[in-house]
């Protein structure tokens, strides 16, 4: 339970570093916006379904 919790948080970090990443070439908000959210549900995907 502990290293979900774990693998969890770095996942959300990297998100949000790559989405600072993203941002300051995307100017377009909503389009960085649109982008970090597809990469966060294919990740939790990707580790719901290594999980199964």
């Amino acid at each position: 339970m502990m290293k979900k919790i774990v693998d969890l948080v770095i996942t959300i970090i990297v998100l949000l570093l790559f989405g600072v990443l993203i941002f300051r070439f995307v100017t377009d908000f909503k389009k960085t916006l649109l982008l970090v959210t597809v990469l966060a549900i294919a990740i939790i995907l990707k580790h719901y379904i290594r999980k199964k």
